[in-house]
């Protein structure tokens, strides 16, 4: 089964917090949900963005000037389409460089990609149409078409449920990974996900029911993949089908 890349993400690891099933669950969790995980860059990284913050340019070790000149390669990422609102890489050279330029001095880093199967592509592009100027770039990626990289490695399948920000909760936002262990049956692997397509299918409809109680957006199996975060080694594929 093909699946298309919805776009790739900086990821800093977590430690579960207490409301998270440590028995089913690893220590350290990666997800795409700014929700958990702090992803970059985020909304502060632009410009034009209302939501600034003092504590970045100290993470990231930057005096005023560099953190500035952070901000306007951002907005010329953006002008690009090579960065989606607000923290999604449309291509995986830029990812890596932004990397390599503002965070490899930080811990449990990862440059991973979300993709989605044919059907659940179409569902997505129809259903959470961006607005203007705002969540366009997992929707503009979706639309190339481009295949998950052979030199990927396979995490397994999150349910993520996408907004037309262009954000994604998890399904640990709402705790369901014990749900998914009881009511369902299905058990996580290493990483805290789904390893068969079909019973993250499974899921994805489990958690879209209206008796579940899951955040009232719309619920897809993704996949998710890890790649190397230096271009030493790596050969991206970047085929894609019409």
């Amino acid at each position: 089964m093909d699946f298309f890349v919805g776009g790739y993400f900086l990821v800093q690891a977590i430690q579960l917090a207490n409301w998270m099933n440590k028995k089913l669950l690893p220590a350290n969790f990666w997800t795409v949900s700014t929700c958990i995980c702090e992803i970059y860059p985020d909304s502060w990284a632009f410009t034009w963005s209302s939501n600034s913050s003092n504590d970045y340019p100290k993470i990231l070790k930057l005096d005023d000037k560099g953190f500035k000149s952070l901000q306007v390669w951002t907005d010329e990422l953006m002008t690009k389409d090579e960065l989606g609102w607000p923290s999604v890489f449309l291509n995986i050279a830029t990812a890596r460089q932004f990397y390599s330029q503002y965070l490899s001095h930080l811990p449990d880093i990862k440059l991973l990609s979300i993709a989605v199967s044919e059907p659940y592509l179409t569902e997505f592009v129809e259903e959470n149409r961006p607005e203007s100027g705002m969540g366009e770039g997992v929707y503009k990626k979706l639309q190339q078409r481009q295949f998950v990289s052979n030199n990927a490695i396979t995490r397994g399948f999150e349910i993520l449920g996408g907004e037309s920000t262009g954000q994604f909760h998890s399904f640990v936002c709402n705790s369901l990974e014990t749900n998914y262990y009881e009511q369902l049956g299905i058990s996580l692997n290493q990483h805290g996900l789904i390893d068969s397509y079909e019973e993250a299918v499974k899921a994805a409809h489990y958690t879209n029911l209206d008796d579940v109680g899951a955040l009232p957006v719309l619920w897809q199996p993704w996949l998710i993949s890890e790649h190397p975060l230096s271009i030493i080694g790596s050969i991206e594929s970047n085929e894609t089908r019409s």
